[in-house]
């Protein structure tokens, strides 16, 4: 407070301090003070000077750095909102919490693609305001991954071991709905000078794209090759059986083609015996004692898998066997169950019902040992059997193997023998 002199005609001069007087305003920083110097003589004679002061807060609370502007994929990235201090100009500390408001970016269901504002807004006492922002930006530009680990995107099959198409999972990086579309197309054929068709792709496409319209695409190439001929096996037939008059060859397909392929026709190889087979129907009473190839030709000019299957017919006299067969070993194995080569064959082998088959693997363990071996349900398909085996039951590996085979002669009586190497490729 200051004081203030005054000069009297009387007597000498007066000096006061001044009085204040205060009018409140609508804050507590918004006020009038009315300050007043009253002087007074000796004789009561009085005289007064006042000064109006205005306080009037009108400076906005001075803010703090805001925090910096972020890009993120998912909702459930965004961080969660602070406090942030600011500072009055009459001294007083402003303390808020930051409050969002989003606006999308994206048209649809996509729920990950919008910018969130948050705004921090100070107020001192008398209402005057000032604010700071931070933008977050929502936006999701990651495609779906795929989950199977085991995936192939290419192989190579035969026709007949197509695999079904997969159904592929995919997981989306903020948890959302996945949509998969999948096709297929055939391309790259390659046919023979008979217009057949010998190896083609098959070109398989998933999509899958999430709500945002982020997409992943994954392709399968596989590549088909055609089997030329399929060995089937062996059947035998009794000539002197009146029910093989008209024996369906048809049933010999029953685990090789599907009822829909059964539209293909049958062939007898050898010659002069073409009119003991009507379309499917074999009259094996018509044909003399022996061994007859038959084929099943499935090669129809619109079909993806022509394919001929080759089986050989031991005809039979009253259920006997052939006084002399010439042995012949097909000494290589593939157990894959293509119907080519899955078990060990030898042809001529189910005229000498007395045989023995011994195979060892390359350290000279024996690994198969069957007596009676008639290339049906006593075989070598590659698994360790037989009397006094290694590992008995169990798949053998692939390898070069050391096969003997003795039988007896149905017309001397004397034991004869076969060896040599058989190789094992699954």
């Amino acid at each position: 407070m200051i004081t203030l002199t005054a000069t009297d005609n009387c007597q000498d001069p007066i000096t006061v301090e001044g009085v204040d007087t205060i009018t409140p305003g609508d804050c507590p920083n918004s006020y009038v003070v009315t300050r007043t110097w009253t002087f007074v003589d000796a004789c009561g004679n009085t005289s007064s000077v006042s000064q109006t002061i205005n306080v009037s807060d009108t400076i906005a609370p001075e803010l703090p750095p805001a925090p910096v502007d972020i890009t993120v994929s998912c909702s459930g990235d965004v961080p969660p909102s602070i406090w942030l201090t600011a500072t009055d100009n009459c001294g007083v500390e402003i303390t808020v919490l930051g409050e969002d408001s989003s606006t999308s970016i994206a048209e649809g269901t996509c729920i990950n693609s919008y910018i969130i504002t948050r705004t921090w807004t100070f107020t001192d006492a008398c209402g005057n305001t000032s604010s700071i922002a931070q933008i977050i930006t929502v936006h999701d530009e990651i495609a779906p991954i795929l989950e199977d680990e085991d995936f192939q995107s290419e192989m190579t099959v035969t026709c007949t071991n197509i695999p079904d198409m997969p159904e592929l999972n995919f997981t989306d990086n903020c948890g959302g709905s996945v949509t998969v579309e999948s096709s297929q197309e055939i391309a790259n054929e390659v046919q023979d000078e008979n217009n057949l068709i010998i190896s083609y792709d098959i070109i398989r496409t998933w999509t899958a794209t999430d709500t945002c319209g982020n997409s992943t695409v994954i392709t399968q190439t596989i590549h088909v090759t055609v089997g030329d001929t399929f060995n089937a096996g062996t059947k035998e037939l009794c000539s002197n059986d009146s029910a093989n008059a008209s024996y369906n060859l048809n049933q010999l397909l029953t685990d090789l083609v599907s009822e829909d392929e059964l539209d293909g026709t049958w062939t007898i190889e050898n010659a002069g015996f073409e009119s003991a087979l009507q379309g499917s129907i074999l009259n094996v009473t018509a044909l003399p004692v022996g061994y007859y190839t038959l084929v099943y030709n499935l090669d129809t000019n619109d079909s993806f898998c022509p394919r001929k299957y080759e089986f050989y017919l031991h005809v039979l006299d009253d259920c006997g066997v052939l006084a002399e067969c010439s042995i012949n070993v097909f000494n290589a194995v593939s157990p894959n169950h293509d119907g080519l080569n899955d078990i060990f064959y030898i042809d001529g082998i189910t005229c000498y019902a007395e045989n023995n088959v011994k195979i060892y693997n390359r350290w000279g363990i024996l690994v198969y040992d069957e007596n009676g071996y008639n290339n049906a349900d006593i075989s070598f398909n590659g698994v360790s059997e037989g009397r006094s085996t290694l590992n008995r039951g169990e798949e053998l590996p692939d390898g070069t193997y050391f096969y003997i085979l003795k039988y007896k002669s149905n017309e001397t009586g004397n034991w004869l023998d076969k060896s040599g190497y058989l190789y094992l490729n699954r």
